[in-house]
């Protein structure tokens, strides 16, 4: 009988069913915004087990700096220490809020917004990751701006229903990694409210990304707020 107690705490010291977590967050510096609210993003990741959240930029470069921050997996009960738990978990949150600090500083003067290309670096990194839950959340217009250019369809935007292939290959072309990938299991969430001038611009630019995604069997929406987010809320 004590053999099979002894294995029996074994087993459940050493079983975990907690999802781990791989998480982006993506800051447009190109557009203006609202200061970040620590609390509101914090509040999202607070909870997941483990897993790393990495924040990165867009801006005129096709490269962008990033911060990644760990959150490492909580011992089994029987082996946790609830006073080094707690110091775990005020450490996550205080990297957490210094990361996003780091990323708090929107300049409207940079003449380029690389789009695409900093979309698909993580999104190809998400894709090869094991983690059980996937998610981007990016405060984003959306207006790709570097090699190619939303902005030349101001004036007709419905034209870029038109022209949804020539614009997947000319992106494409110029950054590929994730041309034939599929993004099953990946949630993307944008966070942007346009301006009364490119609402009709966004409106077109909402439906092309998310065709352009769903296409790869990724989820995405656009939402206003954060509040309003259907995919990234409690994950």
């Amino acid at each position: 009988m004590r053999q099979v107690y002894i294995g029996l705490m074994f087993v459940l010291m050493g079983c975990t069913t907690s999802p781990k977590s791989d998480a982006v967050l993506i800051f447009d510096q190109t557009e203006k915004r609202e200061p970040l609210n620590e609390n509101s993003l914090f509040s999202i990741y607070r909870n997941i087990s483990h897993g790393q959240i990495t924040m990165t930029e867009i801006r005129d470069q096709s490269i962008s700096k990033s911060t990644v921050i760990v959150k490492e997996e909580s011992p089994s009960y029987f082996l946790r220490v609830e006073s080094e738990q707690h110091e775990k978990e005020l450490k996550f949150e205080k990297d957490f809020i210094n990361g996003l600090q780091l990323y708090d500083v929107p300049n409207q003067e940079l003449s380029k917004s690389y789009v695409y290309s900093v979309f698909a670096e993580h999104l190809y990194k998400l894709m090869e990751s094991n983690a059980d839950r996937k998610s981007i959340l990016a405060f984003s217009d959306s207006f790709e701006n570097a090699e190619f250019s939303f902005y030349k369809y101001r004036k007709n935007p419905l034209k870029i229903r038109d022209d949804y292939q020539n614009i997947v290959a000319e992106l494409e072309k110029h950054d590929p990694r994730i041309k034939d990938a599929d993004l099953s299991g990946i949630v993307i969430s944008v966070v942007f409210h346009p301006s009364k001038k490119d609402d009709s611009l966004f409106r077109e630019v909402r439906q092309f990304w998310t065709r352009y995604y769903e296409s790869k069997n990724a989820g995405i929406e656009f939402v206003t707020s954060l509040e309003n987010s259907s995919l990234i809320q409690g994950l």
